[in-house]
């Protein structure tokens, strides 16, 4: 059963002390002192991927194209290519949409106007000198793509899912997502799934045993118990027993029984990008897109961490073994790069009572 939600924030606001479901503030909006964030100095108007792979930080950009840090953290910037800043775009509706990155193999998605010649699935290799287009062209726009192996990219747009080992040949699956929109892929321990909203704006969630070759649908509407709104982010816990988290809209829900129930934990201020889950401590939990939202307990106790200036975080990536995030800023003119030292954080942390 939700709690009320208005009454989380409400005690969030007004407690000092931090009470289980809520979360408080450990820096004010504005603050530009902290010690744990630090720019990269890369700015663009728009990023849309963050990944990193081997010791490397690769972040796409929307018309800029692809950069490489390496190693991740310290060195300088290196450009990648798939610049495409000559759309006539003011809407910013066009450009790079995502980007995997599998060892030294990276796969780029775009989304061009209609009869711009160019391909919108390529791939390279960091060794090569260009981006090659792969042999399958998406009929329509690639929303996602992501690895869920070792020699494993599966790629979404709307109407199939599409699995390659090298970026260059594809396998597509048939149609058997029906009736999803706005749908992102996230890897879980017994499967792949795709998640998003139905044509009503219903939750809707798929489940892949196979790579991506074949889908079924999840039913919700008994396990979640909400009738509207998307899921934006999906991530599990690892161990015999995995909790699931899942967000619906700004609101996030755990479920302990491998999906079978969903218990509301808390209401984020705005929508969530992505849900971090430490692969060796499954309590440990931390999720971007407006300020950085930090739990230790498993979400009965956050913390929450506001960005330089107060803005809110789009994408991000966690390197758990050095214990450092990437998060892109906005504030509607620009973006860029920060990074999140977790080690000078934690010591804010306060204890869960």
């Amino acid at each position: 059963m939700k709690k009320n939600r208005h009454a989380a924030l409400m005690a969030a606001l007004i407690c000092p002390l931090l009470l289980a479901g809520c979360a408080d503030t450990l820096e004010p909006p504005g603050n530009v002192t902290q010690t744990y964030w630090t720019p990269l100095f890369l700015v663009g108007s728009r990023f849309v991927d963050v990944v990193i792979e081997d010791g490397a930080l690769f972040v796409a950009e929307r018309t800029q194209g692809v950069y490489v840090q390496r190693p991740a953290f310290t060195g300088s910037w290196r450009h990648l290519g798939l610049r495409v800043d000559d759309l006539d775009d003011p809407l910013r509706h066009y450009g790079l949409t995502s980007l995997a990155v599998d060892g030294d193999l990276m796969v780029a998605g775009l989304n061009l106007p209609p009869g711009d010649p160019r391909p919108e699935l390529l791939h390279r290799r960091l060794s090569d000198p260009e981006w090659v287009p792969s042999q399958l062209q998406p009929v329509s726009l690639v929303r996602d793509l992501v690895k869920t192996a070792p020699g494993n990219i599966i790629g979404l747009d709307d109407l199939a899912t599409f699995s390659s080992e090298d970026g260059e040949k594809w396998t597509s699956s048939a149609n058997q997502l029906q009736g999803l929109e706005l749908g992102h892929l996230f890897e879980g321990n017994d499967g792949l799934y795709c998640a998003g909203h139905g044509p009503q704006r219903e939750p809707k969630l798929f489940k892949s045993e196979d790579g991506g070759s074949n889908w079924k649908q999840v039913n919700l509407s008994k396990t979640l118990g909400v009738a509207v709104g998307t899921i934006y982010a999906m991530a599990e816990a690892s161990g015999p027993d995995p909790a699931r988290y899942l967000t619906v809209d700004a609101d996030v829900y755990r479920s302990l029984d491998g999906g079978k129930t969903f218990e509301y934990l808390i209401e984020l201020p705005r929508t969530p990008g992505h849900i971090h889950v430490n692969p060796e401590n499954s309590q440990e939990i931390i999720i971007t897109g407006g300020p950085v939202f930090w739990t230790r307990n498993g979400g009965e106790f956050w913390d929450v961490f506001y960005l330089p200036r107060g803005l809110p975080s789009r994408f991000s990536a966690v390197d758990w073994e050095q214990r450092m995030m990437v998060v892109t800023v906005h504030d509607n003119i620009r973006e860029a790069v920060y990074v999140f030292n977790m080690v000078a954080a934690e010591p804010l942390l306060r204890p869960a009572p």
